[in-house]
């Protein structure tokens, strides 16, 4: 209001002797208050200097046919989100992740377990062209992380960077999978950002046995879902038989909304190689604000469901960690 006063004032600018006629009156009134609605709606419309938009949840997502096939034709009508019980009925966004850059980090058990294990050199071995083929963008990085007794990660390599690249893989050892999961989430992945999301996954490559870490299990499960970080394990156990680490890294990648594979043969870790690649260029990030803003470390459980009528299996974390 106070640009009204500045330009009613204009009125009592002329000399005393002069008497301003109706017509000049009446305009300087008109050009006034035409000023003062502008500034208003200017105000109302213009949003406000400083101020962020609303912190999101983002949510790494990976939708299968009935065949178990990754499909990219989803839309943010396709999906039902419930976040601790209530629908997420408007605003709910579909961040499809082929533009996004990638951050993956390659863990590899080099225990004593692997030991004249053929199944854990065949995954070795398909990792340098699986790196090679999901590094697209100048923006996509990797790292590796090898882990026994201690865990140890490279820094964050481009395509460029792993020309020549090689590890001295000397098995031996315990074993601190948890461990090396939390370093790799804390020290490689960082929180994520959803103003710039991006594509955020792990490979390990283990047994899943740990019997060193200084970490537990459950409180180490929690670490990938609070980074946005999709798990895709493959088991080197050649036993023949489920054991108690293929269990343990099931819980891994279902907790972040990825796989596991277990129960393989050597001839095919080439092929389960591929269809992670596969997951990882087709997925996307649900983002939408909660519906009551939550404080800082509360937990939410979350269940993304398709649309009625639509055929689609969702993968998905099943909680998130509010740290915005």
């Amino acid at each position: 209001m106070s640009c009204m006063v500045v330009c009613l004032r204009k009125l009592d600018v002329l000399p005393s002797h002069v008497a301003p006629s109706k017509t000049r009156f009446r305009s300087y009134f008109v050009a006034a208050c035409s000023l003062v609605v502008q500034v208003l709606v200017f105000g109302l419309l213009a949003p406000a200097q400083g101020q962020s938009p609303p912190a999101e949840v983002l949510l790494p997502l990976i939708a299968v046919d009935h065949r178990g096939q990754p499909v990219s034709d989803l839309r943010p009508e396709s999906l039902v989100v419930w976040d601790d019980k209530t629908q997420i009925s408007s605003g709910v966004k579909l961040i499809p992740g082929t533009g996004l850059p990638l951050r993956v980090g390659i863990l590899i058990d080099t225990s004593n377990s692997q030991r004249d294990n053929e199944l854990y050199k065949a995954g070795v071995a398909s990792v340098k062209d699986f790196v090679n083929q999901v590094l697209r963008l100048d923006e996509d990085r990797v790292f590796f992380e090898l882990f026994s007794t201690t865990a140890e990660a490279t820094l964050l390599l481009s395509k460029q960077q792993l020309s020549g690249i090689s590890f001295p893989f000397q098995v031996g050892g315990a074993t601190v999978l948890y461990d090396a999961i939390v370093l790799a989430c804390t020290d490689r992945m960082g929180k994520p950002d959803s103003r710039t999301p991006m594509r955020r996954v792990l490979i390990i490559l283990s047994d899943g046995e740990d019997n060193q870490s200084h970490i537990s299990r459950a409180k180490a499960e929690a670490f990938p879902v609070s980074s946005g970080v999709l798990v895709f394990a493959i088991s080197t156990n050649n036993s023949g038989r489920e054991l108690k680490g293929d269990a343990v890294l099931n819980h891994f990648a279902k907790a972040s909304g990825g796989t596991a594979y277990t129960g393989l043969r050597q001839r095919e870790i080439a092929k389960v190689f591929g269809q992670i690649r596969e997951q990882i260029e087709s997925m996307y990030y649900v983002a939408y604000v909660p519906p009551v803003t939550p404080r800082n470390g509360d937990v939410h459980k979350v269940d993304v469901q398709p649309a009625k009528g639509l055929k689609r299996e969702f993968r998905t974390p099943k909680f998130y960690a509010w740290n915005p």
